[in-house]
């Protein structure tokens, strides 16, 4: 008789996913900094800390990207086997 109970994930994914979501966090956190730096530069720096800011949003977007996958590992979204 088959069952189809779920594996429980290894260690090191549990660890590796726990790691991203740190990352993920400090990113979130960068996307934070670089925004209220922006909204608050002298006329003169506001394109550079635009541009910072749009560096660390495209950071967080991969950075969420990658825990996205690691988080499917240990639980699949429904449809997927």
């Amino acid at each position: 008789m088959s069952t189809n109970a779920p594996i429980a994930p290894s260690r090191q994914l549990i660890d590796a996913v726990v790691d991203m979501y740190v990352t993920w966090r400090e990113a979130c956190a960068a996307v934070d900094a670089c925004y209220h730096r922006w909204t608050s530069a002298a006329p003169a720096k506001r394109a550079s800390a635009f541009a910072a800011y749009v560096s660390a949003l495209d950071r967080e977007e991969r950075v969420a990207g990658q825990y996205r996958l690691l988080l499917e590992q240990v639980h699949p979204a429904p449809g997927i086997a």
